[in-house]
């Protein structure tokens, strides 16, 4: 049975995750609200006014990525931290996978936009990509990489064109 919950916030909200038990949601404005029964949610402090787009948990950490390159970590979901990620496109895809944090480029017309990479999630280094579509094209009208995720010793991106 589905039952519908007041949010404390009327800011549009990207992605959620359940972890290290509780609840946190992100999204447009800097955005996160956290709830340990998944009815009563708290605002949290992010620390930015960007856009918060996607959130993971790895290795005893929440990782969040967003607007402007804008990285947030955190150990507890609730007291946050802003990380240099190095880079100023948006960040939509995010995955832990095999001691390695990964934040995908969300469009911004250019392929040179890289996917950036750490193992602490202090100092990130950036990995260029050749994802095009047929006609060599990677823009924000063309092809955006959705998310990213990890399984099997293989990383899968997921775009939309």
């Amino acid at each position: 049975t589905w039952s519908t919950r007041n949010s404390p916030t009327t800011n549009f909200l990207r992605d959620v995750i359940y972890a290290n038990n509780i609840w946190t949601a992100v999204g447009n404005s800097g955005t996160i609200i956290t709830s340990t029964d998944g009815k009563t949610w708290t605002i949290r402090s992010s620390g930015t006014n960007n856009t918060l787009i996607r959130i993971i948990y790895g290795d005893g950490k929440y990782v969040v990525s967003g607007q402007s390159g804008v990285i947030l970590t955190s150990t507890d979901g609730i007291n946050w931290s802003t990380g240099s990620s190095g880079v100023t496109h948006d960040l939509s895809g995010l995955v832990y996978g095999n001691g390695k944090y990964i934040a995908a480029p969300w469009g911004n017309g250019s392929s040179s936009s890289p996917f950036i990479v750490s193992t602490n999630t202090v100092s990130w280094t950036t990995v260029s990509h050749t994802l095009t579509n047929n006609n060599n094209q990677f823009n924000s009208n063309e092809r955006l990489v959705e998310d990213i995720s990890y399984g099997n010793n293989v990383y899968v991106v997921y775009m939309e064109e």
